[in-house]
């Protein structure tokens, strides 16, 4: 079934339409059409062929500049996968596997990984992809870069939250300043 499903997505002309109906099935509610999704997404993103449909979704993607990558099917197959219970496992293999390969440029992989888990780093998945032994040197560089670009979007957000919830704060008016009025005001 892989092979079939590589070899439809491998035609530009199909390949939207393989991935939006996979990410469909991996998002479902129904657990065995997320199994189905979830493992004919993870086909998609297996390196070890000679040519990667999953390389080329990446391409397009990330060169793609007004997509917003978090909204991309790519994206959200690839979360589908990695927070469905059955999958998580192979997900995280399949990610760490493209953090370590040489043959995925630092650019997609970097931003795919970071859309992908961005929110996420409590999980222990997250932790151990992040911190768990990198299978090669570019994939430690890459886990370092990752991890900083994860932990700055943190920050980012808890600050835009606390000024968001400072803003919200109902104002006293009835309260006094201890300012003597001014002539304007007396």
């Amino acid at each position: 079934m892989a092979g079939a499903i590589r070899s439809l997505a491998a035609s530009p002309d199909l390949r939207g339409l393989v991935l939006e109906e996979i990410v469909g099935w991996a998002k479902s509610a129904d657990t065995a059409a997320q199994q189905a999704g979830a493992t004919a997404f993870l086909a998609l993103t297996d390196l070890s062929g000679d040519d990667s449909i999953g390389l080329s979704m990446a391409a397009e993607l990330v060169d793609n500049p007004d997509a917003e990558l978090e909204d991309q099917l790519f994206v959200e197959g690839w979360r589908a996968a990695w927070f469905h219970s059955p999958t998580s496992a192979a997900s995280q293999k399949s990610l760490a596997a493209w953090l370590d390969s040489p043959d995925v440029p630092d650019d997609h992989v970097i931003v795919i990984a970071e859309a992908v888990l961005a929110g996420h780093l409590a999980d222990a998945g997250v932790a151990e992809l992040l911190v768990g032994p990198a299978g090669t040197r570019i994939g430690l560089q890459r886990r370092k870069q990752l991890c900083a670009r994860l932990l700055t979007r943190a920050a980012t957000a808890t600050a835009r939250r606390t000024e968001t919830e400072a803003a919200d704060e109902p104002v006293d008016e009835t309260a006094t300043d201890d300012k003597e009025p001014d002539a304007a005001t007396a």
